[in-house]
């Protein structure tokens, strides 16, 4: 039996901390990538110390 709680202890965080689905949309994080492809790019165009972006939803 004590040979065996090793593996019961490793198959349980498997199982409990494995792979998860992603808590992001896939809508979420295309937003998220063309947003920073954008601000990018202005940030190469223009000549300013730096500057702040706020995202705000309705829920």
């Amino acid at each position: 039996m004590l040979k065996l709680s090793p593996l019961l202890i490793l198959l349980s965080l498997l199982f409990f901390y494995g792979p998860t689905k992603s808590k992001y949309s896939d809508e979420f994080i295309k937003t998220q990538n063309e947003l920073t492809e954008k601000l990018t790019e202005i940030s190469k165009q223009t000549i300013f110390n730096g500057f702040g972006v706020a995202l705000t939803s309705d829920n």
